[in-house]
């Protein structure tokens, strides 16, 4: 007896990898913005207390980041939108829960090395979490374009 089996799936194509280009383009702009964030943060410390050069240098970083990202990372072609701003700064606030939440409740007291591992594993997930609604919410229309 013979029995003819339907033909298998065809196997699914291969990643073009371009999400591993975009997402080296946002460790990119990470690098840079970082470093952007400290120049800024000790030229303020001159003149200001920790706290508010921390929260001038994050406002300056989030909106350079934006306008980078947008542009180098998800390819928009025309003018970063105020939109674009606020849902950064929306996603900057979740990192920033994130990770002040992360130390909070699980390295405090457990001595500096503890929180700067948690700290440094906790900017991890905020980043992932970043890229991943920068791609899919802050510049959707970008991805859904392509």
């Amino acid at each position: 007896m013979t029995v003819i089996a339907p033909p298998a799936p065809a196997p699914a194509a291969a990643p073009s990898g371009a999400l591993t280009r975009q997402f080296a383009r946002f460790l990119a702009v990470g690098v840079l913005n970082t470093v952007l964030f400290l120049g800024i943060y000790l030229t303020f410390r001159i003149v200001a207390s920790a706290t508010i050069a921390n929260a001038l240098s994050t406002i300056l970083t989030t909106v350079a980041g934006t306008r980078l990202n947008g542009k180098m990372t998800f390819g928009i072609s025309g003018h970063i939108r105020l939109s674009h701003h606020v849902k950064s700064f929306a996603v900057t606030g979740l990192g920033i829960a994130i990770t002040s939440g992360a130390i909070t409740t699980i390295a405090v007291g457990q001595g500096e090395l503890s929180e700067l591992t948690v700290l440094v594993l906790a900017s991890m997930v905020a980043g992932a979490v970043r890229f991943v609604l920068l791609r899919y919410w802050v510049f959707a229309e970008a991805h859904q374009s392509r």
